[in-house]
């Protein structure tokens, strides 16, 4: 069996279309993932406080504390160079060798900085979120065309 209907928008489609689900018969879920995916952005939009509050419980709980930690230093670890530079770009601002500066695009503050060479920690470019995001989007779209 390739494919599974769709209880929720009547239409038959491969199997990988639909979630993981140990319980069900078949091992996936009875929605595809596109209704599912929209039925839980609208069950989340109705009832925002109450999820929340649920994510800021959740995060507190030891074993996501701990799980954070071990993501936060494998990640610094696989990037070095790239905490090095953010760490000394933070150290910088902090003791004032090191000033902010409007973003480069726009002049908006307040600003990231965003490093094109991380050999080189203290050459940054300030950019605004807006613009940090579209370039770092730009650039990611340019290297999947490459």
């Amino acid at each position: 069996m390739d494919t599974k209907h769709c209880s929720k928008c009547d239409s038959e489609k491969p199997l990988e279309e639909f979630h993981r689900n140990k319980g069900a018969h078949d091992g996936r879920t009875n929605w595809c993932k596109p209704c599912a995916c929209a039925h839980v952005r609208t069950a989340r939009r109705a009832n925002l406080e109450h999820y929340r509050t649920y994510d800021r419980e959740r995060a507190q709980r030891p074993e996501r504390k701990a799980a954070d930690v071990v993501a936060t230093r494998r990640k610094r670890a696989k990037n070095r160079l790239r905490y090095k530079a953010h760490w000394t770009v933070a150290n910088e601002i902090r003791n004032g060798r090191l000033r902010r500066g409007g973003c480069e695009v726009c002049g908006e503050s307040p600003t990231d900085a965003h490093h094109d060479d991380y050999k080189k920690p203290l050459e940054v470019r300030w950019l605004c979120r807006t613009h940090h995001c579209e370039h770092h989007t730009g650039a990611l779209a340019k290297a999947r065309e490459d």
